[in-house]
């Protein structure tokens, strides 16, 4: 097996933060992710967007966006290392970033690079759907449940999707049989 290209999550959210423009991270955060992790991240960050006077909409848009991410990586990352539980299983990073316009939540974890061709044609598809077709397919999704091997059915990608403004992704290799998936999802606060 190839040497990871891994020394920390937060190495690639730091790059697409750079590359976003910058803006005021409200929070960053790396390690595992369990649910009551969860309730306390969102917890944190409650009272400042709260404070910040944010309309009750995008208040709840965005923390939907922040707990549909984090459990995403809770219920869906990969473990580093073959098939047994590593410091890297069930791990994954997070950041929140306002800017004068918008709030960028990052969300990302490892993932078994056999799983990135279909996660990117989902991706891609949730990526370039009008609000008709993210309807339809949320309709779909919950009548036919097509639930993947880890467990899911989607609805959680296809509600992000829903409520962003925009959204996008990057998977990047670290291994031959691992990538670290980074998804961003895009929250206008004026429009």
């Amino acid at each position: 097996m190839a040497e990871a290209k891994l020394c920390s999550y937060l190495q690639y959210v730091e790059r697409e933060y750079q590359r976003l423009g910058g803006g005021e991270v409200m929070l960053a955060y790396e390690g595992e992710i369990s649910q009551s992790l969860i309730l306390s991240l969102t917890g944190l960050i409650e009272f400042e967007i709260v404070k910040s006077g944010e309309n009750p909409k995008l208040q709840k848009q965005l923390f939907h966006t922040l707990v549909e991410g984090l459990q995403n990586i809770m219920k869906h990352a990969d473990p580093m290392e073959g098939d047994r539980v590593t410091m890297f299983s069930g791990r994954g990073v997070m950041m929140l970033i306002r800017t004068p316009t918008c709030y960028y939540v990052l969300v990302g974890n490892i993932v078994m690079s056999t799983r990135v061709p279909d996660m990117r044609a989902r991706l891609e598809t949730l990526k370039n759907a009008n609000d008709d077709e993210l309807k339809a397919m949320h309709r779909d999704c919950l009548r036919g449940n097509d639930i993947s091997d880890k467990g899911g059915a989607g609805l959680g990608l296809i509600d992000m999707a829903r409520k962003a403004n925009a959204i996008d992704y990057l998977f990047e290799e670290i291994t031959e049989d691992r990538q670290f998936y980074l998804l961003e999802v895009k929250l206008m606060r004026k429009e």
